[in-house]
């Protein structure tokens, strides 16, 4: 079986999925990067950057016997027109692909509804072989676009290597500290509701001097929000920037709670990592998280964009010591037993054997 697996080349949530599933998946898996490259500023660079991957991609499908393509767009316009090309070539040379949608943007919705539904089913209708996606609700919408090619349920991953840590004895740290800190894990733009935490975080360190909220990540809004920080002379407020590997294990394991008041998702892979190290979560349930979370169990998850009830749920937590340790239990246990790597990629294997239509690697 040789596959060709397109991924883009910035750190994100599909490359971060992928680099846990690699250690598991079979040898014949190959690799393409596409998409945006760091320091790529002006329209020139862009466009001769993406002809040259158009290029390249088509080199090595002429010259490679490949038997499945897979694209890993999110449900955005750039990305759903740059990877229909792919899909497109890869169907002139007579391979199949599979088209699995990492995001999803209500916006880009609204517009493959009203203005270029055929465009959308001419390429990921037609010319594709099998469809995944992170949340049942996206499942079901593209069922009612009228796909009729198999669309599979899928999940994001933990590392099989945090099965490793020893949760139990980081929770008893946690409950040692005197500091209890708030933990926002995601890239820094509007949609994943930065400012919604930190609204949040203003409301809560007003009557707990001894919380602390700790930012992760890189994106479009960092420079504005760390300028807000210093104008609204918010404390206890610290920036790791972009984590990864041990950097990221350890804000995990120092964190109390994960809150992520996102406005739309596929399935954030810093959720379920965040489960895995025994974090209760606060956070909104869209995309593939509605799938799974039950509030109380998991942590809290509402609809509202409204920082009051983030802090409400969040102050539960801080003052209720025995739900807190019983929500970290119950995420570190879920986690392990729901999303493994090596779990996934099994099943990811089983959809490449029966699209390709062999019964054995």
């Amino acid at each position: 079986m040789r596959i060709l697996n397109l991924l883009p080349d910035q750190g994100g949530g599909i490359e971060s999925y992928y680099e846990k599933l690699r250690p598991h998946l079979d040898g014949g898996v190959e690799y393409f990067v596409c998409g945006k490259r760091p320091g790529e500023h002006s329209l020139v660079q862009q466009a001769k950057r993406l002809l040259t991957d158009y290029l390249l991609y088509w080199i090595r499908l002429r010259s490679k016997n490949y038997d499945l393509v897979v694209v890993n767009p999110s449900l955005e316009t750039k990305g759903i027109l740059r990877e229909g090309l792919f899909i497109l070539l890869a169907s002139i040379c007579d391979v199949k692909s599979i088209v699995f949608f990492h995001g999803w943007r209500p916006i880009t919705e609204n517009q493959i509804e009203h203005t270029w539904m055929n465009l959308f089913m001419s390429t990921y209708g037609i010319r594709t072989s099998a469809v995944i996606v992170l949340a049942d609700t996206i499942r079901k919408k593209l069922i009612g676009w009228g796909l009729r090619q198999n669309i599979y349920l899928e999940c994001t991953v933990v590392d099989d290597q945090v099965s490793a840590h020893d949760v139990r004895s980081y929770i008893e740290e946690r409950l040692s500290t005197i500091a209890w800190r708030i933990l926002f894990l995601a890239r820094i733009g509007k949609s994943k509701g930065i400012y919604e935490a930190l609204d949040t975080f203003k409301l809560l360190v007003r009557r707990h001097p001894e919380m602390e909220l700790m930012i992760a990540g890189d994106g479009e809004e960092l420079a504005n929000v760390k300028q807000a920080v210093v104008r609204d002379l918010i404390p206890n407020v610290t920036f790791y920037g972009y984590v990864r590997g041990v950097r990221k294990d350890d804000l995990y394991r120092k964190a109390h709670c994960y809150l992520l008041p996102s406005y739309t998702e596929g399935m954030p892979n810093t959720v379920l990592e965040a489960m895995a190290f025994g974090l209760p979560v606060i956070t909104r349930p869209v995309g593939g998280i509605k799938d799974f979370f039950e509030n109380g169990r998991h942590g809290f998850a509402t609809w509202s964009l409204d920082p009051l009830r983030f802090a409400a749920f969040i102050e539960t937590l801080h003052t209720d010591r025995r739900l807190w340790k019983e929500i970290s239990f119950n995420n570190r246990n879920f986690a392990l037993s729901r999303f493994l790597a090596s779990d996934a990629a099994q099943r990811l294997e089983s959809i490449y054997r029966e699209v390709i239509g062999r019964k054995k690697i």
